[in-house]
């Protein structure tokens, strides 16, 4: 009984190292320890993958429209600024500042400013009318 135990153990483990011996390339050179790459030369890019040949897919969203020049300057009469409110309550005017050219100037409630109307005039604020568009300018 111990005798056949023991030459099945033999047994198994002659199969696991010739297992082992299949694996191993007994005539190719023997294996050189990895070397770090220098730091003076570019490592060499490695093929990806499959399981991460999804990163290398073309991108399901396409990229978001560049955002606007940020140095673009607004043409005179479009872009405007409160910078004061005199009066009384049911005669006020406001002072605004064409940001093209910096020109200041007054209005009353129904005069143009620009290609908008200056529709009223509230405590800190007015509003501008240009056909079904509002614009509020503040006073910061």
């Amino acid at each position: 009984m111990r005798l056949a135990l023991f030459l099945l153990t033999l047994a198994a483990l002659l199969v696991l190292a010739s297992l082992k011996l299949d694996r191993l390339d007994i005539g190719a050179a023997p294996a050189q320890p990895p070397t770090a790459p220098s730091p003076r030369t570019p490592a060499q890019p490695r093929a990806p993958s499959p399981s991460l040949a999804a990163l290398s897919a073309p991108p399901m969203f396409r990229p978001a429209a560049p955002p606007p020049p940020i140095n673009a300057q607004p043409q005179p009469g479009q872009a405007f600024a409160l910078v004061g409110l005199a009066g009384a309550p049911e005669a006020r005017i406001a002072f605004l500042r064409d940001q093209a050219d910096q020109r200041t100037f007054s209005a009353r409630p129904g005069d143009a400013v620009g290609a908008w109307t200056l529709d009223q005039i509230e405590a800190r604020c007015v509003v501008l009318r240009q056909a079904r568009q509002r614009q509020n300018l503040c006073l910061s």
